[in-house]
């Protein structure tokens, strides 16, 4: 027959000093990562924002090359109604969704895209300009 554990004066769980080493240690590694990953949430979001920016520069520069093959003149420093990028059946990019504004402008000359501005939230992007970060209000 095995011999009984004898109780000693420890009762069981935590002591409230325990807990309170544990709450303060898991708010310190909190306050810690909190601006690490709104930090990486702001870079991707800056990230995807200028993504976007040069998938529609690229998209515009093939629709005034396409618009121009087909006879159509645009002139100079016009801007093109951003949904023609899109709404075409041949469109080679997806209407790209949270935008606040969306401006393509054509070059001076007429024959090419001279830059895409386009704003999300507190992020704008000007391609191929390189112009880009968060707006400051």
């Amino acid at each position: 027959m095995r011999p009984k554990l004898q109780k000693t004066g420890a009762t069981d769980g935590f002591s409230i000093v325990e807990l309170l080493v544990t709450i303060a240690i898991m708010v310190i590694l909190i306050a810690i990562l909190i601006p690490n990953i709104t930090a990486y949430i702001s870079k991707a979001t800056e990230a995807e924002v200028q993504g976007t920016a040069k998938e529609l520069y690229n998209a515009a520069s093939v629709y005034v090359a396409d618009e121009l093959s087909k006879g159509h003149d645009f002139d100079p420093n016009d801007t093109i109604d951003p949904s023609e990028l899109w709404n075409k059946d041949d469109s080679l990019v997806e209407e790209p969704e949270n935008y606040d504004d969306i401006e393509v402008k054509i070059s001076s000359t007429g024959a090419n895209v001279n830059y895409v501005y386009i704003r999300r939230g507190d992020y704008e992007v000007d391609y191929p300009k390189g112009n880009s970060g968060k707006i400051a209000y």
